[in-house]
C-alpha cells in the first residue's frame, strides 16, 4: 500500500559556479545533451588547431567520451538518499516536528501498533525514548510507504556513520546536500585521479597535498574522521609514501557525480564528470590543479600527465611484463591502431577542458606492458607551446612546492 504526502524538496543550496538544475530526469537528459554538444566543439577546436602536426587530437575520442557521458551523466549535486543504506543517520529532534504529520497518517492508515513494529527507531526518535539515530535503509522504507521524501531530513541531519567493517567513518555536521560543482568540488575530481576509487584513500609522497586533500574532503562534506598511513614499499616504488583514508563517503558521492567506482582507474576507465564542463573557469581549473599536482609533472620543456588503461592487443608482439615496456611506435600496426582506438578518457576529457580555457595539448600514448595477463597502454597529456604553458601557469595554481617552483620558471 503507498500513501502519498506531499512534501516539498530538501532546500538543495545555491551553487554558484554551475547550473545544479538538472536533479529531474527531462532536465537532466537537456544537460547531458548540452555537455555532448560542447565536447564535440571542442573536439573539433582541437583536432584543427593539431592538424598540421604529429599526434593530431581525433575526432573519435571525441565521440567516445560524449557516449561516456550519455551512460554516466552524473550530477554534482549528492543528497541524503544518494548515500549507502546501511548508513547510520544521527538526527537533531528539531526533525521530529518533520516526521510527525507522515508518521501519524501511517498509524491512523495501518494502526499506531503495526507502525511501531514496523519502524521500531523512528518511533523511539519520535518518542525521544531512545538515541536519535537509524539506518538510511529504514528511513527509505519509510518513505517508500508513505511517500516522504528522505531529503526532507537534510537540514536536520547531525552525523552520519558510514558502517563497513574497518573503514567506518563519522561524518560531523555534514553539508547536506553535498555540492560539488565548487573550487573545492573541481579540487576533490581533480584528486580522483591518485585515488582508490573503491575506499577512497589517497596515495602521495607530498604531505602538503595530503592537508589540502583532507581541507577540500571539510569543505565539500564537513567533518569527515580520516587516517594516515605510512607506506614504506609495496607497490608504491622507493620512498616514503603517506595515506590518507576516508572510507566509502567519497566513493558514493563519486558514483552519483558520474564516476564507476566498482574498480580501479585502469579498468574503469573514468573521464572527469560531464557536468564540470559547464562549471565557470575557476572550478576548471582548480581540478586541473589538483589532477597535475598528483598525476602530473612540470618539466624542462613541457607539462605532462601520465595515465594507464587497460587494451584489448592481438598477439602480434611480445609485450613485456611490467615495469618493462614496449614503445608505442615498436608495435605492429594492428596494435598501434588497438590502442588508439581507446584513450584514457581521463586524458581526452582533460585535454578537452584544457582546451576550453585556450590551451593546447596533445594526446599521445608512449607504450604497453604486460601484468596479471592484462595488457597495459600508457599516455601523455601534453602541454608543450609556449602561449599554452603561460595560460595554464596565469590560470592554474599548483599546490606542490617542487612543480610549483618549475611552473614559476618558465618564461
Amino acid at each position: 500500500m503507498f500513501f502519498h504526502y506531499g512534501l516539498h524538496k530538501s532546500n538543495t543550496k545555491k551553487a554558484s559556479s554551475c547550473d545544479l538544475r538538472f536533479r529531474e530526469p527531462n532536465a537532466r537528459s537537456h544537460q547531458t545533451q548540452r555537455v555532448c554538444e560542447t565536447i564535440r566543439e571542442l573536439t573539433h577546436g582541437l583536432a584543427h588547431e593539431t592538424d598540421s602536426r604529429e599526434n593530431r587530437f581525433r575526432e573519435p575520442w571525441g565521440e567516445a567520451l560524449a557516449a561516456r557521458y550519455e551512460t554516466r551523466p552524473g550530477s554534482p549535486v549528492v543528497h541524503l538518499d544518494d548515500l549507502p543504506g546501511h548508513s547510520m543517520v544521527f538526527l537533531n529532534p528539531e526533525g521530529r516536528l518533520e516526521v510527525k504529520r507522515p508518521w501519524c497518517l501511517l498509524a491512523q492508515s495501518m494502526g499506531a501498533r503495526w507502525a511501531s513494529d514496523r519502524f521500531r527507531r523512528i518511533a523511539n526518535y519520535l518518542s525521544g525514548r531512545a538515541a536519535d539515530v537509524s539506518r538510511l535503509k529504514t528511513w527509505k522504507d519509510f518513505g517508500d510507504l508513505i511517500g516522504f521524501e528522505v531529503n526532507q531530513l537534510e537540514p536536520f541531519v547531525r552525523s552520519i556513520r558510514l558502517s563497513d567493517g574497518a573503514h567506518i567513518r563519522t561524518l560531523s555536521r555534514p553539508k547536506l546536500p553535498f555540492n560539488l560543482a565548487t573550487p573545492s568540488g573541481g579540487r576533490l575530481i581533480g584528486y580522483f585521479g591518485d585515488l582508490n576509487s573503491r575506499n577512497g584513500a589517497f596515495s602521495n609522497k607530498v604531505r602538503l597535498l595530503h592537508k589540502d586533500f583532507r581541507m577540500t574532503i571539510r569543505e565539500v562534506f564537513g567533518n569527515l574522521s580520516m587516517t594516515e598511513t605510512a607506506l614504506e614499499h609495496g607497490g608504491f616504488g622507493e620512498g616514503h609514501y603517506l595515506r590518507t583514508n576516508v572510507g566509502y563517503l567519497i566513493p558514493a558521492a563519486l558514483t552519483i557525480a558520474g564516476y564507476d567506482c566498482g574498480t580501479d582507474q585502469k579498468l574503469s576507465n573514468n573521464p572527469i564528470p560531464s557536468w564540470l564542463f559547464e562549471c565557470d573557469n575557476v572550478v576548471k581549473a582548480e581540478c586541473l590543479s589538483s589532477l597535475w599536482d598528483t598525476e602530473g609533472s612540470v618539466n624542462f620543456r613541457d607539462l605532462k600527465v601520465r595515465q594507464a588503461v587497460s587494451v584489448q592487443l592481438h598477439p602480434y608482439d611480445a609485450i613485456p611484463a611490467w615495469p618493462s615496456t614496449k614503445a608505442f611506435r615498436q608495435l605492429a600496426p594492428g596494435n598501434q591502431a588497438a590502442v588508439l582506438e581507446r584513450p584514457p578518457l581521463l586524458l581526452v576529457s582533460a585535454a578537452l577542458l584544457l582546451f576550453s580555457l585556450g590551451i593546447e595539448s596533445r594526446l599521445v600514448p608512449t607504450g604497453t606492458a604486460m601484468s596479471s595477463g592484462v595488457a597495459t597502454a600508457y599516455w601523455h597529456l601534453r602541454v608543450h607551446r609556449d602561449r599554452s604553458i603561460r595560460t595554464f601557469r596565469t590560470l592554474v595554481s599548483l599546490r606542490s612546492p617542487e612543480k610549483k617552483t618549475r611552473l614559476r620558471s618558465f618564461q
